[in-house]
């Protein structure tokens, strides 16, 4: 009967011995795999910070794509995918991205906020959202600094003084082409035409909004008809040339 026990209790001992090594292995490797995610998730983060100091933004946002389908929840990815669309102009995607990352403020979201009222003719807005991404500006933030906010800025206040609304709304258009705000651009150049059917700048500002958004076929049909109200006007040949090109 002793014996039995002895056995018994033997049996018992190997079994919970075995059960610990197994549910320690299980710990180990989990723990292996997730450190092993975390450096795959970093090594995709650090690629993506030096293509961005490269200026290649497309490759920038490709890593950190790669990144979140690891964690698809990591904020640090989400947030930093904002900065790249930030600075590649795709100022509604880079919004998206902040707000999945749980942010509703910063300086890119007030700055962008600043593009839209300007887009509206909206010059006190405007300056008001400008001011307030200043004032949300880190001491290093590579994704927007104090000199583009005070250029554009600058340029606000110039065109604050221009009488002509039609002319004001080219102008309008004009700064937030060279924002990469093309969409933006697109809204206020198109009723400017309307508007004034015969305005030769309101074309080809339209035709160069649509040329930095990739539709050539809207870029050339403007450029087209900037040329038919002045054939020899230069930087619509120039566009035109690139366009067909």
């Amino acid at each position: 009967m002793l014996s039995l026990i002895k056995k018994h209790a033997v049996a018992v001992a190997v079994t919970l011995s075995v059960v610990t090594l197994l549910v320690v292995s299980v710990f180990v490797a989990n723990a292996f795999n997730e450190s092993l995610k975390q450096g795959q998730v970093y090594d995709y983060f650090a690629r993506a910070q030096d293509a961005i100091k490269e200026g290649d933004y497309t490759s920038a946002f490709s890593l950190l794509n790669e990144g979140l389908t690891i964690e698809p929840q990591n904020q640090t990815l989400l947030s930093r995918q904002g900065d790249v669309a930030f600075l590649n102009g795709d100022y509604l995607l880079a919004n998206q991205l902040y707000a999945q990352a749980g942010i509703t403020q910063n300086a890119a979201i007030y700055y962008y906020e600043g593009l839209t009222a300007l887009s509206k003719q909206d010059i006190a807005d405007s300056l008001a959202y400008m001011e307030k991404s200043k004032n949300q500006l880190p001491e290093q933030y590579e994704t927007l600094n104090i000199t583009r906010i005070n250029a554009t800025e600058a340029a606000i206040n110039v065109l604050k003084q221009t009488e002509n609304p039609f002319l004001q709304q080219a102008q309008i258009g004009r700064l937030l082409i060279d924002q990469k705000a093309s969409t933006l651009a697109i809204n206020v150049l198109t009723t400017l035409v309307n508007d004034q059917p015969n305005y030769r700048d309101g074309y080809y500002l339209l035709g160069a909004a649509y040329y930095q958004k990739g539709d050539l076929e809207k870029a050339k049909e403007n450029i087209e008809q900037t040329l038919s109200i002045d054939p020899n006007y230069e930087p619509a040949l120039t566009l035109n040339a690139k366009i067909k090109s």
